[in-house]
């Protein structure tokens, strides 16, 4: 994997995202390092500017992984941190292997060892079984840990798999009343945390022209959250300071600095 990183890195890529249903559970079979190592050493590689990474379990979320990020420039101050469910009996259920507590102690460690860190997850709404009293589990925990943003969708069976056969299931109805209460509290959240980056400034990777904005470029932060700024191609690939000077519910806007 390092090889094949230092090869795009050589072939001008500049910015690298690994991917994985849980990539942080990654280890090499002949030296037994794991996914702190790895990311550390693509770091280290000439030619890449920015590296990221997705999905993590929280199982594999360690402290060795949280040092890497805060040490490591390099590397994306954005963790992205599957939650689910915020009820233990819905978690365990889908067989999780985490409370709700031990999943909000991840979250803590991880925000204490890495600054300025962004924290994202997943969530399923409508999981066979749920009780109101287990959404509003998972409101409440939505509340306490104020992700920065959310991917937040509603059960549905998936042939082969155990949940199908679990009953109880959730109506249609009540699942979509549900992921729209979930969305009002992550929207208010999101659009929240991005007002606090206005009049900020931030180290910028230029990535692209941008498809809705004519004249302008696509980049991301080191949080990797993106931002539209003025400018011309020239920038595309180079780092640059960004003033934020307005946001809305998922995109930053900024100025050259």
């Amino acid at each position: 994997m390092l090889e094949a990183a230092a090869g795009l890195a050589a072939g001008g890529v500049r910015e690298l995202i690994l991917l994985g249903q849980n990539v942080n559970s990654y280890r090499d079979p002949a030296a037994g390092s794991g996914f702190p190592e790895l990311l550390a050493a693509m770091a280290g590689l000439d030619g890449l500017l920015r590296i990221g990474f997705l999905t993590s379990h929280p199982k594999d979320a360690s402290e060795d992984l949280f040092r890497t990020m805060a040490e490591e420039s390099r590397v994306y101050r954005h963790l992205h941190l599957p939650l689910q469910s915020g009820s233990d009996r819905i978690l365990a259920a889908m067989n999780r292997r985490y409370t709700a507590a031990v999943f909000s102690e991840k979250v803590v460690a991880a925000r204490l060892r890495v600054a300025d860190l962004s924290v994202t997850s997943d969530l399923i709404v409508g999981f066979p079984g749920e009780t109101e009293s287990d959404f509003q589990a998972t409101l409440e925990l939505l509340s306490a840990v104020r992700f920065d943003d959310l991917y937040a969708f509603k059960y549905s069976d998936r042939p082969g798999t155990r949940a199908q056969e679990l009953g109880e299931k959730v109506a249609e109805t009540v699942k979509a009343e549900r992921l729209a209460r979930v969305w009002a509290l992550q929207d208010a959240i999101s659009r929240a945390a991005n007002r606090e980056r206005l009049g900020s400034e931030a180290e910028v990777l230029f990535l692209r022209r941008s498809g809705r904005k004519n004249g302008w470029l696509v980049g991301k932060t080191g949080r990797e959250q993106t931002v539209l700024v003025e400018g011309g191609p020239e920038l595309i690939g180079r780092l640059g300071r960004v003033r934020i000077v307005s946001a809305d519910r998922q995109l930053l806007y900024g100025r050259i600095a």
